[in-house]
């Protein structure tokens, strides 16, 4: 069974420091063109398609705004 990803960022508590960007392998993220209550531009998934999965935006996000989840694919029916 295939196997995708679900990346959620907390627009609000991001302060758009970019440390996430720098770290995603598969440019899966960038920067949003809305500004959150705080004034910044937090980081939004750009194409989530591409996730693989590996965490490390979550790992280096200084205040623990990115959340990954494992959503499984359901395997398609031949005829």
């Amino acid at each position: 069974m295939k196997k995708r990803f679900e990346v959620l960022i907390n627009g609000e508590h991001c302060k758009a420091c970019g440390v996430c960007l720098e770290f995603c392998p598969q440019d899966v993220l960038g920067v949003s063109e809305q500004r959150n209550k705080a004034g910044f531009y937090p980081v939004e998934v750009k194409k989530p398609e591409e996730c693989t999965g590996c965490g490390h935006c979550a790992l280096m996000c200084p205040d623990a705004c990115i959340e990954i989840y494992r959503v499984p694919m359901e395997e398609s029916v031949q005829s």
